[in-house]
């Protein structure tokens, strides 16, 4: 479970929610670069719900940031693992 800060007494209204992949740079080539936009499914109550895709291959199963996005704002990454 994620928690993000209240702003102004209230929390911020989330457009969006992304996964991020850790950089695996060597010789300037990034190897693992990768972000997925997650389906928001119900937005309600202070609480998102998202869906991740079934399929392995678009988010193999490591460790992502996770962030909560305010239009074109992020939140502070949060570590999970998938």
């Amino acid at each position: 479970m994620c928690v993000w800060r209240r702003v102004g007494g209230m929390f911020a209204q989330v457009t969006s929610v992304v996964l991020v992949a850790p950089s695996a740079v060597t010789h300037s080539f990034n190897t693992n670069q990768r972000v997925v936009v997650l389906p928001i499914t119900a937005n309600a109550g202070g609480q998102v719900t998202v869906s991740v895709p079934s399929n392995v291959n678009l988010l193999p199963k490591q460790f992502y940031l996770l962030f909560v996005l305010n239009g074109k704002t992020y939140s502070e990454g949060r570590w999970v693992r998938l």
